[in-house]
């Protein structure tokens, strides 16, 4: 018995009951908006074509 308790791992740090919330997850449109000082462009020379599930663009 003093093998097996000699093994176990230290447990998981606790968390108080009040900031955590539990909700189902539910499947819709994730609407993301950001916003930013300054212009954004591209760089020529680190350029590089990376797939993604969502149209973007860039205007020099």
């Amino acid at each position: 018995m003093s093998i097996a308790l000699s093994r176990l791992r230290p447990a998981e740090p606790a968390v108080e009951p009040a900031p955590v919330r539990v909700d189902v997850v539910k499947r819709g449109p994730m609407v993301r908006q950001v916003r930013g000082l300054g212009i954004l462009v591209p760089v020529d020379e680190a350029r590089r074509w990376v797939p993604a599930s969502t149209q973007g663009r860039t205007v020099r």
